[in-house]
């Protein structure tokens, strides 16, 4: 065997990592956060759906995309995980009517729920305490599932959420 032989064996094995890092780099990619918010993010929704102004406390899922293709998020499959029971995107939820078609790279979207709602769906009060653990997934419109990445707590103490260590 040459040198001749191992550098065409050599360019051919760098050709094909290259060509599988391309790929990679291409994929879909969300990310997906969960933070507590005060009604400052969906406050005119709130306003337009009821006839007062409290503050209440929110549940939001924010969706970053940052992979290099669009994607396009089927706005049902948007779920809460919290003790092994799932709040579905219904109607309680707030931004759905915002998630863009189709969700380009580098853009995000918002949507929230009551916290009241979390609790209600692990059969709690708002005078809760205690740590519940929190995800949340869902799926474009060819099915793949995209999950929180980070493990979150929900704390009932102070009702936020921080990522758990």
């Amino acid at each position: 065997m040459t040198w001749k032989d191992i550098l065409g064996i050599l360019g051919f094995i760098f050709s094909i990592l290259i060509f599988v890092l391309t790929r990679w780099e291409r994929r879909k990619q969300l990310v997906i956060n969960l933070y507590c918010d005060h009604l400052r993010k969906f406050r005119d929704e709130f306003i337009k759906s009821t006839d007062s102004d409290p503050e209440e406390s929110f549940i939001v899922i924010q969706v970053v995309n940052t992979g290099t293709k669009p994607i396009v998020i089927d706005k049902n499959t948007v779920r809460l995980l919290a003790q092994n029971k799932t709040i579905q995107h219904g109607l309680d939820w707030f931004g759905k009517d915002k998630i863009p078609v189709p969700l380009n790279p580098g853009d995000q979207f918002e949507v929230g729920i009551f916290t009241e709602v979390l609790l209600g769906v692990l059969g709690q009060d708002k005078n809760t305490n205690g740590i519940f653990k929190i995800s949340a997934e869902l799926e474009d419109i060819q099915g793949k599932l995209y999950k929180t990445k980070n493990k979150y707590d929900f704390i009932g103490d102070v009702w936020e959420i921080e990522i758990r260590k």
